[in-house]
Protein backbone atom coordinates (compact mmCIF):
# COMPACT_ATOMS: atom_id res chain seq x y z
CA UNK A 1 0.00 0.00 0.00
CA UNK A 2 1.28 3.20 -1.01
CA UNK A 3 1.17 6.35 1.61
CA UNK A 4 1.14 9.95 1.17
CA UNK A 5 4.28 11.81 2.25
CA UNK A 6 3.73 14.28 5.09
CA UNK A 7 6.92 16.20 6.73
CA UNK A 8 7.47 15.89 10.15
CA UNK A 9 5.34 18.91 10.73
CA UNK A 10 2.08 17.67 8.56
CA UNK A 11 2.00 14.67 10.52
CA UNK A 12 1.65 16.58 13.76
CA UNK A 13 -0.33 18.84 12.78
CA UNK A 14 -2.86 16.13 11.53
CA UNK A 15 -2.64 13.92 13.98
CA UNK A 16 -3.31 16.89 16.62
CA UNK A 17 -6.51 17.62 14.78
CA UNK A 18 -7.48 13.95 14.48
CA UNK A 19 -6.70 13.29 18.21
CA UNK A 20 -7.66 16.21 19.95
CA UNK A 21 -3.88 17.06 21.51
CA UNK A 22 -1.02 19.51 21.12
CA UNK A 23 1.52 19.94 19.22
CA UNK A 24 3.54 19.91 23.09
CA UNK A 25 1.53 16.82 24.27
CA UNK A 26 2.12 15.14 20.73
CA UNK A 27 6.10 15.71 21.37
CA UNK A 28 6.14 14.62 24.73
CA UNK A 29 4.15 11.68 24.02
CA UNK A 30 6.53 11.05 20.99
CA UNK A 31 9.73 11.50 23.92
CA UNK A 32 8.09 9.07 26.06
CA UNK A 33 7.61 6.25 24.00
CA UNK A 34 10.78 6.33 22.86
CA UNK A 35 12.08 6.05 26.48
CA UNK A 36 9.49 3.10 27.04
CA UNK A 37 10.67 1.61 23.87
CA UNK A 38 14.83 1.85 24.64
CA UNK A 39 13.51 0.51 28.68
CA UNK A 40 11.55 -2.55 26.54
CA UNK A 41 14.67 -3.23 23.88
CA UNK A 42 17.37 -3.05 26.19
CA UNK A 43 15.97 -4.20 29.64
CA UNK A 44 19.18 -1.76 31.16
CA UNK A 45 17.93 1.78 32.61
CA UNK A 46 21.95 2.72 32.29
CA UNK A 47 21.87 1.05 28.74
CA UNK A 48 18.48 3.12 27.90
CA UNK A 49 19.85 6.31 28.93
CA UNK A 50 23.08 6.22 26.75
CA UNK A 51 21.12 4.83 23.87
CA UNK A 52 18.21 7.88 24.86
CA UNK A 53 21.45 10.46 24.32
CA UNK A 54 22.18 9.11 20.72
CA UNK A 55 21.09 11.06 17.58
CA UNK A 56 21.00 7.62 15.81
CA UNK A 57 18.12 6.32 18.13
CA UNK A 58 16.33 9.20 17.75
CA UNK A 59 16.19 9.57 13.90
CA UNK A 60 15.46 6.45 13.87
CA UNK A 61 12.54 6.07 16.19
CA UNK A 62 11.17 9.80 14.88
CA UNK A 63 10.80 8.07 11.90
CA UNK A 64 9.25 5.10 12.74
CA UNK A 65 6.83 6.97 14.62
CA UNK A 66 5.56 8.83 11.87
CA UNK A 67 5.58 5.91 9.21
CA UNK A 68 3.04 4.50 11.69
CA UNK A 69 0.88 8.28 11.60
CA UNK A 70 1.41 8.23 8.56
CA UNK A 71 -0.78 4.58 8.07
CA UNK A 72 -3.15 6.27 10.95
CA UNK A 73 -3.50 9.06 8.91
CA UNK A 74 -4.66 7.69 5.61
CA UNK A 75 -7.07 4.66 7.40
CA UNK A 76 -8.50 7.70 9.89
CA UNK A 77 -8.94 10.74 8.32
CA UNK A 78 -12.07 10.95 6.73
CA UNK A 79 -13.92 10.16 10.14
CA UNK A 80 -15.92 13.07 11.45
CA UNK A 81 -14.54 14.84 14.35
CA UNK A 82 -16.92 14.10 16.66
CA UNK A 83 -15.87 13.94 20.18
CA UNK A 84 -16.53 10.61 20.53
CA UNK A 85 -14.23 9.76 17.21
CA UNK A 86 -11.44 11.72 18.77
CA UNK A 87 -11.95 10.33 21.62
CA UNK A 88 -11.38 6.78 20.13
CA UNK A 89 -9.04 7.91 17.84
CA UNK A 90 -6.77 9.44 20.61
CA UNK A 91 -6.78 5.20 22.21
CA UNK A 92 -6.41 3.46 18.76
CA UNK A 93 -3.51 6.05 18.15
CA UNK A 94 -1.78 5.53 21.14
CA UNK A 95 -2.35 1.54 21.23
CA UNK A 96 -0.50 1.61 17.64
CA UNK A 97 2.74 3.11 19.32
CA UNK A 98 3.04 0.55 22.27
CA UNK A 99 6.78 0.01 22.33
CA UNK A 100 6.15 -3.92 22.34
CA UNK A 101 4.38 -3.99 19.16
CA UNK A 102 7.25 -2.08 17.13
CA UNK A 103 8.61 -4.90 15.30
CA UNK A 104 11.36 -2.57 13.44
CA UNK A 105 14.73 -2.55 15.50
CA UNK A 106 17.11 0.32 15.12
CA UNK A 107 20.31 0.33 12.83
CA UNK A 108 22.64 -1.42 15.76
CA UNK A 109 26.17 -1.16 15.09
CA UNK A 110 25.25 2.74 14.81
CA UNK A 111 23.57 3.06 17.69
CA UNK A 112 25.98 0.42 19.18
CA UNK A 113 28.83 3.05 18.20
CA UNK A 114 27.42 5.99 19.72
CA UNK A 115 26.07 4.48 22.84
CA UNK A 116 29.30 2.82 23.80
CA UNK A 117 30.87 6.45 23.58
CA UNK A 118 28.48 8.11 25.30
CA UNK A 119 28.59 5.22 28.13
CA UNK A 120 32.57 5.86 28.35
CA UNK A 121 32.35 9.65 28.85
CA UNK A 122 30.03 8.71 31.74
CA UNK A 123 32.22 6.52 33.17
CA UNK A 124 35.14 8.99 32.49
CA UNK A 125 33.32 11.99 33.76
CA UNK A 126 32.15 9.72 37.28
CA UNK A 127 35.73 8.92 37.69
CA UNK A 128 36.78 12.68 37.27
CA UNK A 129 37.50 13.01 34.08
CA UNK A 130 40.93 10.85 33.72
CA UNK A 131 41.73 8.63 31.12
Amino acid sequence: MNYTRYTRKQTIDQISKMIGITEEEYCEFLFANGQAFLREYTESEKVAQAYSECMAFWEWFTNQFQLIDTQFIEQYHNLPRTSDIISLNHRIWIDRHAPWKMTERPMYRRLVTQANDILKRHFMDQRGGKR
